[in-house]
């Protein structure tokens, strides 16, 4: 398995999930992150949800995109009922994220793919700065240090 380096934050007062991802990304990895996010104790199904994939290199095929939606579906009740802006920069990860979008007919999720974190921000209706944001997902992208949900050490 390659490797794909993952961290995120949970901000209880924003009702948000910022989740960090670099390297290169497959189906199993993926899926284990997400495992791993429900299983904090700040996690909630009704987090809104801002994905930063811009240091990802996708290595997924059709089917796995189809997989990772069937196990949404089957995990609904822990997922449940969510927003999520997934931040991309190349025309793969546009087009991965795009097809992600499409294959999503009974997940109870609006989904939306930005170029931008403000985009994001806005359309996620989020009281955070975008400097703020930055500031965590610098953080986030530090493989020397280890963030908690604990938003408070950020």
């Amino acid at each position: 398995m390659a490797s794909l380096y993952t961290n995120y934050c949970i901000l209880k007062n924003h009702n948000l999930v910022i989740e960090y991802y670099s390297g290169v990304l497959e189906f199993d990895s993926l899926v284990n992150f997400k495992l791993q996010i429900s299983k904090d104790a700040l996690f909630t199904k009704k987090l809104k949800h801002l994905i930063y994939l811009k240091d990802v290199i996708f290595n997924t095929k059709p089917i796995d995109v189809k997989n990772y939606v069937s196990f949404l579906e089957k995990n609904s009740s822990i997922f449940g009922e969510r927003y999520v802006a997934l931040i991309t920069a190349t025309p793969k990860q546009v087009v991965n994220s795009t097809l992600y979008k499409l294959k999503q007919k009974n997940i109870n999720q609006k989904l939306e793919v930005f170029s931008t974190i403000s985009a994001a921000i806005n359309w996620l209706s989020l009281e955070i700065s975008e400097e703020e944001v930055y500031t965590i997902l610098s953080k986030l992208s530090n493989k020397t240090i280890s963030i908690t949900s604990n938003a408070a050490n950020i």
